[in-house]
């Protein structure tokens, strides 16, 4: 619901403009402006302009939440490829939506302001460039265009632009950083929730009930089951040595599948969709590169054989370009995603690791490990940062807080613990758990915490104040009859969804801690349990050998 909220702060502040032109614009026609909204249909149209070159997949990413976020109200999106028919002039097509769209988003990725063609020259420069006739007409015509600055860009100076373009420097921006998309968005989607259509509270109706979309049957055990960036793939990894991806829509699966001679301990694919990677306790790490189209299936890029043990973490870096592993020997490396080649390995911990991520930047890298630390190292260097010590046994589960500016570890001495990058002393203790704790989540707008752990319960935590403080146990989630296996907040930070061995994931009220519903069927463990990234779909995979999709009710 991320991108999908994002959207939605989009068309509100921009879109929502408009409309109430044209209510005022029917008042002064018509003389009543109550019986010209009731009678007349507003079409919302939007033209997305981007780059091929800097932003194709964020714009198509834009695109497709604009389409689900929309669904149901008179619109039409213009987006190059999808909208002009064979055989129509591009430059004639763009005119023409434009002289009727009511906003462009005009989505500016790192490269976009010295984007080149094929003799050196700036596109920019190039008065036949598409994008910037389509924001050259925009800005003429008077159409309200809102920037939308991916992954770090930042705004053009005027300088900088032709003088056609020059208007741009002067518009307000929007930012979306993959890292951190649903925090960024929040505060806004709950505003929104209470004035959009009158309707307070939708969003939360919509947690209340989810229906079984399609089941996904393996040969095996199936440990763990995630949606892809953009929510149209599923990626599973089971019990018979293999990672699988299928297509969430039809349940097909893609002409690819990663096997082991061992357990896998991860499966993952980049954010861009254009790598795949999976871990495993063979000690190997196998790297893909995705199909494309014409491709007649995945290509191996290597088998990485460094590691000397068991491989227990796996992560992309937020770009893209490089991957880091953590192994049972007590080092992580970081690795190119092109060639897998290793760039810098990581060493210090004095026992095994049981996991790694990146920051929300990629700037640095968490691993943490049975030598009861967790430890951050800077991304660039391999330079050691910080070392968080304090646990009395081994650190299971850590993670990372949206802004980049705080850390929580779960550890098999029952406690979780809150750490600031500014210390390497634990803010202090959160004690409640009564089995090991290995599941540990901030939600998206890291003002809560939620810790789960093998003794069936999951627990609420919340700042009410200063970051600097611990925060306070909120609530309880009591209900599961068995060991907890997951436990995570949904993309908007309203929901928590728990999985267990008690063949159930369940949904709960992230501001109260109130049983919403319960997702059964399962056979066997429920292994865990994923929200797709724009929330209307939930992943199960479980020992039943079984995935099952679920889709929220109201939108099936």
């Amino acid at each position: 619901m991320g991108e999908r909220g994002q959207i939605e702060f989009l068309l509100t502040l921009q879109v929502g403009m408009d409309l109430r032109f044209m209510a005022r614009r029917a008042k002064r026609d018509c003389g009543n402006a109550h019986v010209a909204m009731r009678t007349v249909s507003v079409v919302i149209k939007i033209f997305i302009s981007y780059r091929r070159s800097d932003a194709q997949w964020p714009a198509r990413s834009l695109h497709d939440a604009l389409k689900v976020s929309l669904r149901g109200r008179p619109h039409r999106i213009f987006m190059d490829v999808d909208s002009i028919a064979p055989g129509t002039d591009f430059a004639e097509a763009i005119e023409a939506f434009l002289s009727e769209c009511a906003v462009i988003l005009a989505v500016i990725g790192p490269n976009w302001l010295e984007a080149r063609d094929m003799k050196g020259r700036r596109r920019l420069d190039d008065e036949d460039d598409l994008v910037r006739r389509e924001l050259s007409a925009a800005l003429r015509r008077g159409i309200r265009v809102v920037p939308v600055l991916m992954d770090g860009a930042s705004m053009p100076n005027a300088d900088h632009l032709p003088l056609d373009l020059r208007e741009l420097a002067r518009k307000n921006a929007v930012e979306i950083r993959h890292a951190s998309f649903e925090s960024d968005a929040l505060g806004v989607m709950r505003a929104l929730n209470l004035v959009a259509d009158g309707r307070a509270s939708s969003s939360r109706s919509d947690l209340l009930s989810y229906e079984l979309e399609r089941e996904i049957r393996h040969a095996a055990a199936v440990y763990r089951a995630t949606f892809s960036a953009d929510g149209t793939l599923v990626v599973t990894q089971a019990a018979d040595h293999t990672a699988r991806i299928f297509h969430v829509e039809t349940g097909l699966m893609l002409p690819l599948q990663s096997s082991h001679r061992d357990n896998l301990t991860m499966a993952v694919l980049s954010r861009a969709q254009t790598h795949f990677a999976t871990a495993s306790d063979d000690k190997t790490v196998r790297l893909w590169r995705m199909p494309v189209q014409g491709d007649n299936g995945a290509q191996l890029i290597t088998i990485l054989t460094h590691h000397t043990s068991w491989v227990s973490g796996l992560a992309f870096s937020p770009d893209g370009l490089e991957f880091v592993t953590a192994s049972g020997d007590a080092t992580a490396s970081i690795c190119d995603v092109h060639t897998g080649r290793v760039r810098k390995t990581l060493r210090g911990h004095q026992g095994p690791l049981y996991g790694v991520t990146f920051s929300p930047t990629g700037g640095q890298i968490l691993t943490w490990g049975a030598d009861s630390t967790a430890r951050l190292w800077d991304a660039p260097t391999g330079a050691l940062m910080m070392t968080f010590k304090g646990h009395r046994k081994s650190v299971v589960k850590a993670a990372i807080s949206a802004d980049g500016l705080r850390i929580v570890t779960g550890s098999t001495d029952n406690d979780a613990r809150v750490w600031t990058l500014d210390s390497e002393n634990a803010l202090g203790v959160l004690r409640g758990h009564r089995n090991i704790v290995h599941a540990v989540d901030f939600s998206p707008d890291d003002r809560q915490l939620v810790t789960g752990a093998d003794d069936g319960v999951a627990l609420l935590w919340r700042w009410d104040g200063g970051f600097d403080d611990l925060p306070r146990l909120v609530a309880t989630l009591m209900g599961h009859a068995d060991r907890l296996n997951g436990a995570a907040f949904s993309p908007m930070g309203d929901a928590i969804l728990t999985s267990s061995a008690d063949r159930t994931a369940r949904l709960w009220d992230a501001d109260t801690g109130t049983a919403l519903s319960i997702l059964t069927g399962h056979q066997d463990w429920v292994r865990s349990a994923k929200f797709s990234p724009d929330g209307r779909r939930i992943a199960t995979a479980s020992d039943d050998k079984v995935v099952r999709i679920w889709r929220a009710a109201h939108a099936l």
